[in-house]
Formats: structure tokens, C-alpha cells, sequence
């Protein structure tokens, strides 16, 4: 018995020392100092926020009811000329390269980095995704059932 016991120590102490330090790790992510609410005093067109993104680079994107904005870790930077795609509703907020994203709103397709922002070309978008390096597969409807064609760009 005593034997078997030995045996057992090495196990029983693997498996409580690491449960006793996972537990002694738990953080609590309702504690006050860890959130910040941010408002339209932060930066931000409105403070209706519809999506949200993180690019490759680490910048944080957002849509809101007002307009397109960025974060540099201190405060929120509204995109010059976003405003435009409050006139419509926002489908589809999505990264497609290090500094850029992709914006579907009403049928119109938009491009933006931190310093530019413009609408593609192209009307009646159902949606768009990223697609191999730099490029966007977008599908584009004539009839309220299915796509009509699809059409690869680059960005």
C-alpha cells in the first residue's frame, strides 16, 4: 500500500501544483481600472458604433452612425470625407492589408487608410471580402435573389 502511495505523490503533486497557480492567475476582467468607455469626447463621429476591426499593423477601426475612425492608442481620429457612408447602412467593415479596410455601405464599396478615404467605382455591391494579396472578390447584384457576376479587383 505504502508502495502504491509513493507512486502516487509524484501524480497528485502534478496535478495540484499547476491547478493551485492556473487558480492564483485568474484575473478578473469586471474590475473598472481594466475598461474605458469611449464617446464621441474621445474622438469618435457618434457614439452609434456598428463595427469594429483590428488591422495587421495593430490599429483598431471602427464604423459608426457618423462615420469611419481609427485609434492611436490615445485618442480616436475620424477619417476626412468618411461621413459619406453614414448616409447609408453599413454592411461590412473588414481589414485588407496592413493599413487598410474595406466598407460596404448601402451598394457602394469604399476604401480607406488613416489619410484617404474613396469609394470604388462600382455600384450595386451585395459584398465584398479580401482576396489573395491586395486584391477583393466582390459580388455584384442585378436581381434580389443572386449575384449577377463576380469580379476581382485590386486595392
Amino acid at each position: 500500500m505504502r508502495l502504491m502511495l509513493r507512486r502516487c505523490y509524484p501524480a497528485l503533486f502534478g496535478f495540484l501544483v499547476p491547478a493551485v497557480l492556473l487558480h492564483a492567475q485568474v484575473e478578473t476582467f469586471n474590475e473598472e481600472w481594466r475598461w474605458v468607455h469611449f464617446t464621441t469626447e474621445s474622438g469618435l463621429p457618434s457614439n452609434h458604433v456598428t463595427d469594429l476591426v483590428e488591422t495587421k499593423d495593430g490599429t483598431v477601426w471602427v464604423t459608426t452612425s457618423q462615420g469611419l475612425a481609427w485609434y492611436n492608442g490615445f485618442q480616436w481620429n475620424v477619417v476626412n470625407g468618411s461621413h459619406e457612408i453614414a448616409k447609408w447602412n453599413i454592411h461590412r467593415l473588414d481589414v485588407v492589408s496592413n493599413d487598410t479596410v474595406l466598407i460596404i455601405a448601402g451598394d457602394g464599396l469604399f476604401i480607406s487608410t488613416k489619410n484617404s478615404f474613396h469609394r470604388l467605382p462600382l455600384n450595386e455591391i451585395s459584398d465584398a471580402v479580401p482576396f489573395l494579396e491586395q486584391g477583393l472578390m466582390v459580388a455584384i447584384w442585378s436581381d434580389p435573389i443572386k449575384p449577377d457576376r463576380q469580379l476581382g479587383c485590386s486595392v
